[in-house]
C-alpha cells in the first residue's frame, strides 16, 4: 500500500459533550467484527508555546480522524507502526486554557478520543520603549551517538521531531551544542527557513561536535563571528586545565533585518566532569565577552554549562550577565531541570544546567523549559531546550 498521509484541520459540527477517562494508556475498544482500535495516549497537556506530540494508533482496519479545533491538527501515516499520529498544537496567545478533542474512528466500529489541553499564555507586559522582540533558545541537541541506535534514540529517529520543535516554537535564534556538521546539515535540510554558523570543538579540521548558532534567515543576518576555547589559552585550539577534551564558545554579532538593530549572541558548552575546568570556564566567559563586546549592545549568552546555578562559575558569570530564569516578567513554564543523564531521553530531568543569560539591555518577557516529546514520551535530545521571549532595548 502506498504511504498515505492525511492532514486535517476540520471543525467538528458538534463539540463532543463528554470525554473518555484521561488517565489510561493503550486502551483498546472492541466491537465484535467491526474492528479493533487502541491509542497509546488519551490526554495531552501542552504548554502555551505549542508543541508537536506523537501517538501510536493501532487498528486492524482503516481509521478516520477529526479535530474539534483548527489550532490542533494532525497527520496520520498508516504504514508506520509506532508514532503514526502526529499532533501539532499552535501557540496559545490567550490568557486561559483551551481544550480540543481528537476523534479516531474505525468506520462502523469503535472510536477513541484524545483530549488536548493547552495552557494559557501568561500576560506579557506592554512595552512602550524602542527595541525589538527576539525569541531565543539554548538547546543541546545530543551528538549522533552509536549507542543511541540500540535504544531507539538514534539521530535518524530524533532529527525530525527536533526540527519540528524548533519550527513550531518559532525561535528566531538558537544556541546549540554537540551537533556535528552532518547533524547540522540534516537540520538545515528540514528547516530551510533557517541557517547556521558553527565551529567544531576540536578545531577547524574536525568534523565532530560543534557549538552552533541557528537563526531565522528572514529575520536576522550575521555581521561578524568568532570562536574561543575554555582553556588557559582561549584564542587557540586547546584543552583547558583538567579537562580531557576541548570546549568552546561560538559567537556572532547579529543584525535584525527589519530595523537594523544589532546584538551579540554566544553559544557555549562547558566541560562536564572535572571541577577545575568548569570553575575556570566562568571567568573565561566573562573575560571574552568583555573583550568582544566593546559597544553598548544587547548580549545573549546561551549554553549547556554543566553547572548548577549556585556553583562558583555561574556566580562569576552573574557578575556580568543575569539569568533569564530570575528575570522573567511572567511565570516560568515547564520543569526546572533541563538535563537528563547522558543518552537518557525520557523521564524527569535532573539539574538546571542549560541557560539563557542576558545583559541589562534586555528584558525577559517569558521563560520556558520545553517538554515536546515523541514516541510515547521520548524527547528529541537528552536535554530540554530553554526558550525565552526577549525584548532587546534600542
Amino acid at each position: 500500500m502506498a504511504m498515505i498521509k492525511t492532514s486535517i484541520r476540520i471543525f467538528l459540527i458538534c463539540i463532543v459533550a463528554s470525554f473518555l477517562s484521561c488517565d489510561k494508556e493503550n486502551e483498546t475498544y472492541e466491537k465484535g467484527e467491526k474492528g479493533t482500535l487502541s491509542v497509546s495516549r488519551e490526554e495531552l497537556i501542552i504548554e502555551a508555546e505549542g508543541a508537536t506530540e506523537y501517538v501510536t494508533v493501532t487498528s486492524d482496519k482503516a481509521v478516520s480522524l477529526i479535530s474539534s479545533k483548527a489550532w490542533c491538527y494532525v497527520a496520520y501515516n498508516e504504514e508506520q507502526a509506532d508514532n503514526n499520529l502526529t499532533i501539532t498544537v499552535e501557540e496559545n496567545v490567550l490568557e486561559r486554557e483551551r481544550v480540543a478533542a481528537l476523534l479516531v474512528k474505525v468506520e462502523g466500529g469503535p472510536l477513541a478520543e484524545i483530549v488536548i489541553r493547552q495552557k494559557g499564555k501568561a500576560s506579557i507586559p506592554d512595552i512602550e520603549e524602542e527595541g525589538i522582540h527576539v525569541k531565543a533558545a539554548s538547546y543541546n541537541i545530543r551528538y549522533a551517538a552509536a549507542a543511541d541506535e540500540g535504544t531507539g534514540n538514534g539521530w535518524n529517529s530524533r532529527k525530525t521531531p527536533l526540527a519540528n520543535l524548533i519550527r513550531n516554537h518559532g525561535f528566531d535564534i538558537v544556541g546549540t551544542q554537540e551537533g556535528n556538521f552532518s547533524q547540522m546539515g540534516d537540520l538545515m535540510a528540514l528547516l530551510p527557513e533557517y541557517d547556521y554558523i558553527g565551529y567544531p570543538y576540536a578545531g577547524s579540521t574536525s568534523r565532530n561536535h560543534t557549538a552552533s548558532i541557528v537563526y531565522k534567515k528572514a529575520v536576522l543576518e550575521v555581521v561578524n563571528q568568532g570562536v574561543f576555547w575554555y582553556s588557559e589559552t582561549p584564542d587557540a585550539e586547546s584543552i583547558g586545565w583538567d579537562a580531557t577534551d576541548t570546549r568552546i564558545c561560538t559567537w556572532a554579532r547579529m543584525r535584525h533585518k527589519a530595523t537594523g538593530q544589532e546584538f551579540y549572541f554566544f553559544a557555549s558548552h562547558f566541560y562536564y566532569q572535572y571541577v577545575t575546568a568548569k570553575r575556570n570556564s566562568g571567568e573565561v566567559m566573562v573575560q571574552k565577552i568583555q573583550e568582544i563586546v566593546t559597544d553598548n549592545l544587547p548580549v545573549i549568552s546561551t549554553g549547556d554549562l554543566n553547572s548548577n546555578p549556585s556553583t562558583p562559575q555561574i556566580l562569576d558569570i552573574l557578575t556580568l550577565l543575569s539569568d533569564s530564569y530570575d528575570l522573567t516578567e511572567t511565570p516560568r513554564s515547564g520543569p526546572e531541570g533541563t538535563g537528563f543523564a547522558g543518552g537518557v531521553f525520557e523521564g524527569t530531568p535532573g539539574s538546571r544546567i542549560d541557560y539563557v543569560l542576558v545583559n541589562d539591555k534586555i528584558r525577559v518577557l517569558s521563560y520556558a523549559v520545553l517538554t515536546d516529546s515523541y514516541n510515547n514520551g521520548r524527547h528529541p535530545s537528552d536535554h530540554l531546550p530553554v526558550s525565552c521571549d526577549l525584548f532587546l532595548k534600542k
